[in-house]
């Protein structure tokens, strides 16, 4: 009689274990994976707008360096982030391939489609953006990318354009603990002599300076180095071509060349 309560008590738990694991599976496929955040493909450089400000050397010469790295993003990158930020206002669907698609319209007239493509590797998730513009092209693969599964790091790999569909921009991403954040644009264009050549952006957190940006240039093979406060404005620039050292050239809140303390 006690095997037999024995044998029953054992099954009944197998038997509910069972149970809850495969709900527990359920529940977690029926889960759409983390976005990573807008920040992964988009940064803003405003703070460097050089337009209209001469006569501070310091600071021009870093707004001067980083606007060029800005105007070949905003313009390279406009269909992509536009395509991205707009999956934020979407749900997303599991498909029977077991991957997840956020599908939409997007773009001033709504002339684009995108699909977004999210599958779950373990603790990987794998994405793939495939755009489409009525009377032009269809399911274009714009970009690819790899995320954590809690969204705290990640990659982009972008092609430059249905027209040249090759290797454009990679990108590297993540997000800290402290709230601080990191991103690096690197050129990926086959045959360009500026081909590795890179813009990264970082936040530092408890700093008088908490905000810098390294920019590589491939075919001179030199790196600036800016640090800028983002409260203060004032900030500083280390370019060993320009200034003909490696020390650090600074400019106070009113963007006037200073010394460096």
């Amino acid at each position: 009689m006690k095997k037999y309560v024995l044998k029953s008590i054992t099954f009944s738990l197998i038997l509910v274990l069972t149970v809850s694991l495969n709900a527990c599976k359920k529940d977690k496929a029926g889960v759409a994976p983390v976005l990573p955040p807008s920040s992964s493909m988009s940064t803003d450089f405003s703070d460097f707008n050089s337009q209209g400000q001469k006569g501070v050397a310091n600071w021009f010469h870093a707004a001067a360096n980083i606007t060029v790295w800005n105007t070949i993003l905003a313009v390279g990158l406009a269909v992509p982030v536009a395509s991205f930020n707009e999956a934020f206002n979407h749900e997303a669907v599991l498909q029977e391939t077991n991957r997840w698609m956020w599908t939409y319209s997007f773009g001033g007239n709504k002339e684009y489609t995108a699909k977004l493509y999210g599958t779950v590797n373990n603790d990987v998730v794998d994405w793939e953006m495939h755009i489409s513009k009525s009377g032009n092209y269809t399911d274009f693969l714009w970009y690819t990318g790899t995320s954590a599964i809690d969204g705290s790091s990640g990659s982009w790999n972008l092609n430059e354009k249905p027209s040249n569909p090759k290797p454009f921009i990679a990108i590297i991403w993540s997000k800290e603990d402290d709230g601080t954040f990191n991103i690096k644009y690197t050129n990926t264009v086959s045959g360009d002599k500026e081909k590795g050549a890179y813009i990264s952006y970082g936040t530092v957190a408890n700093a008088d300076l908490d905000v810098f940006y390294h920019i590589y240039n491939k075919e001179k093979d030199n790196l600036i180095e800016v640090e800028y406060s983002t409260s203060n404005k004032n900030g500083r620039v280390k370019d060993f071509l320009k200034f003909k050292d490696y020390g650090w050239n600074c400019w106070n809140a009113d963007l006037q060349d200073i010394s460096c303390e």
